[in-house]
């Protein structure tokens, strides 16, 4: 793996604070370490240089650790960042969702003293998130290259699996948009999605261009594993097409796919878009005979009078719960009290983001039902998928 991480900005009005972590920064690898004792004096290092790791402290004088998340988001800095405090878990947690809604890739959150094996493990997920990043850099598409990718049928269906935790079988798999370029690249959602959301015709042109591919290659799949499942999902301008269900009804008849193998899957932001249409469009949705899912679930607006009254069959805890839960108290809680409510009101409740084994023994421990993610395997082509082979799931008999 490529050694991406050489520049890292310590910002600390502490000196000792500031020698500790450089001290201890030495000891893990050959870093070019620069230091600044103030918000200040960091924007102006920011202006200057690139840092692929920050490490930043949360009150400070002249400028707090605010105002450098802030000056980083404005000058949309993308590499990882590490806030640090002595203020206590909650305000730095409130600190981490900061900067995750200014787009900031927040590695974590860390108390003072810092330990070395705190920072090494920091040091290792930047490395990740950079190599990870350089592998995916590539230029956002504009509208029209999207539409010509659409209309080249170049826009096709990923499908990550969704393992049933009881008997750790592949129950469902989600679809996932990719992009094929000309050179045969594959270019992840972030690439283009954005761009194509921004206008409602091209986003639902897309939509559909990838229900249709997946569709067909669902045909294969089912041919061979009969109980499997499929999930899809739907952006808010989709649901505002009061055209949209029906279409789906007839695309799912037309490749032999029965509505009741088809969970539709809304995140909780969409729901809050033009609630009289959604309501409609689930309902139309409903009545067709397709399982419909609250995606994202904690991130948006869901109210429990939605959750109450709406045909949810299925709510989906977001990944930035499940990514930390096993060190956040707070997500934590989220989890166990989101499985909970999920359970009363017979709900199949599914985890994104699992990672590792820690997490998928702790959701097996509190009774979720399903859960998706990297530890079980990332999103694949029709070809990967069908001879996938990984120790962490297999395919149900029959």
């Amino acid at each position: 793996m490529q050694n991406c991480l050489e520049r890292i900005l310590i910002v600390d009005d502490q000196s000792v604070i500031r020698f500790a972590l450089k001290t201890a920064l030495q000891t893990c690898g050959d870093y070019d370490l620069v230091e600044a004792k103030d918000g200040c004096e960091a924007k102006d290092l920011i202006n200057e240089k690139d840092f692929e790791l920050i490490f930043c402290d949360l009150n400070m004088p002249n400028e707090s650790g605010i105002d450098v998340l802030q000056h980083l988001a404005e000058r949309a800095h993308t590499h990882p960042i590490v806030m640090i405090s002595g203020e206590g878990e909650p305000l730095l947690n409130a600190c981490s969702l900061l900067a995750k809604q200014f787009n900031l890739n927040i590695l974590g959150v860390a108390e003072k003293p810092i330990q070395r094996q705190t920072i090494a493990t920091f040091l290792s997920a930047a490395e990740e998130t950079l190599n990870r990043d350089n592998r995916r850099s590539i230029p956002k598409l504009s509208e029209k290259d999207v539409e010509l990718a659409i209309n080249e049928h170049r826009v096709v269906a990923y499908f990550q699996p969704q393992i049933e935790l009881r008997e750790n079988t592949i129950h469902c798999v989600e679809v996932l948009a990719r992009l094929k370029t000309h050179n045969n690249n594959t270019l992840l959602p972030a690439s283009f999605i954005p761009v194509a959301e921004s206008n409602p015709e091209l986003i639902n042109k897309l939509t559909k261009s990838v229900i249709l591919d997946a569709l067909e290659k669902f045909q294969r799949l089912k041919e061979r594993h009969p109980t499997i499942l499929i999930s899809i999902n739907l952006s808010a301008s989709m649901m505002d097409d009061q055209s949209f269900p029906m279409w789906l009804s007839q695309t799912c008849f037309t490749h032999n796919v029965k509505a009741g193998d088809v969970t539709c899957e809304l995140t909780e932001t969409a729901i809050c878009n033009h609630p009289a249409l959604l309501t409609a469009s689930i309902l139309r949705l409903s009545l067709l005979k397709f399982n419909l899912s609250i995606d994202d679930f904690g991130t948006g607006y869901a109210s429990m009078q939605q959750l109450h009254a709406l045909p949810f069959q299925e709510l989906k805890i977001d990944k930035s719960f499940v990514k930390d839960c096993m060190t956040n108290l707070k997500s934590k809680a989220v989890i166990e009290q989101t499985i909970k409510l999920a359970k009363a009101l017979n709900m199949t409740v599914v985890a994104e983001g699992v990672e590792n084994e820690a997490v998928a023994h702790y959701l097996q421990q509190l009774h979720c039902d399903v859960a998706q993610g990297y530890y079980y395997a990332p999103p694949l082509s029709i070809r990967a998928l069908l001879f996938s082979d990984s120790a962490n799931m297999h395919w149900p008999e029959g």
